[in-house]
């Protein structure tokens, strides 16, 4: 989950270990593949489609829809609607914070796992949806224990239509690098404080990331190149500042890794809007 951004029109509110939210707005169709998402995140459409792929499952929202998608990887297509540019609100939960609770009538209900429909979405649960929002962007205005009532509340909303969600036992080593990098895409990452902060050497690192067929610098690579698309996509930071705010002092080098991430320019996902 990415930064909050201030004194900009559009800007992704988060509290660290708990919960974001924001805008999404794009306003050309492009297939951003293997989208990495670590959290749990409900979309709410409001203007144009989205469609989200995992394997051979695909799951597709038009306004007035939301799409609950679990923690994994995913090819993403957000369609514009004409002329105007496509446009959802979401909410995302660390996976630590998703537990089914002691009293759940699901306890026997396989968890959800991919990305889930909901069409149309309910009254309540879109008026908790926005109390859970609202309350991410009050900042320290609400006491703790408030915001996380409001922040589980959408998540009791979907326990009750049938939704059980379940936080992964066991995460691998490669997900908590991602995790930490997630935290803080800015930091100059090394292999040498990574090792130390898990308690084994760098070659025990190489090769357990080599066992998950991953490594270090791909990790680092995935989590940064998606807290650049966030915050492109839910933000009014100008380029450059994005570059910065996702560990890259060089915007020119930030645009070629970018779109050799994603197949498209950053100034293409937000095409003629300002921040471009």
């Amino acid at each position: 989950m990415g930064n909050q951004s201030h004194g900009l029109q559009r800007r992704i509110d988060r509290v660290p270990h708990l919960a974001a939210a924001g805008t999404t707005i794009q306003t050309s169709d492009a297939i951003l593949r293997e989208m990495a998402i670590d959290y749990f995140l409900l979309v709410l459409v409001r203007c144009g489609k989205r469609s989200v792929r995992r394997g051979s499952s695909v799951c597709t929202a038009g306004p007035g829809d939301a799409i609950l998608m679990t923690p994994g990887t995913y090819d993403v297509t957000n369609f514009s609607d004409g002329p105007r540019a496509y446009r959802s609100d979401w909410l995302a939960w660390d996976a630590s914070l998703v537990n089914p609770l002691p009293d759940s009538p699901l306890v026997d209900v396989a968890p959800v796992d991919g990305a889930r429909l909901l069409s149309p979405v309910d009254a309540l649960l879109e008026d908790g949806f926005e109390m859970a929002r609202n309350a991410l962007g009050a900042g320290d205005r609400l006491p703790p224990s408030i915001l996380k009532h409001r922040v589980l509340e959408v998540l009791i909303w979907l326990r009750e239509h049938g939704f059980h969600l379940v936080s992964p036992r066991q995460k691998s080593l490669g997900d908590q690098i991602r995790t930490m990098v997630v935290d803080d895409p800015s930091a100059d990452w090394n292999t040498s404080s990574l090792a130390a902060a898990f308690s084994m050497s760098e070659a025990t690192l190489r090769r357990r990331l080599g066992a998950e067929s991953t490594s270090f610098k791909q990790l680092v690579s995935d989590a940064r190149m998606g807290q650049a698309l966030n915050l492109l996509l839910a933000t009014d930071l100008p380029v450059y500042r994005v570059a910065l705010d996702s560990g890259y002092s060089s915007t020119s080098h930030f645009a070629t890794r970018f779109r050799a991430r994603f197949g498209l320019a950053p100034s293409q996902v937000r095409g003629n809007r300002r921040g471009s």
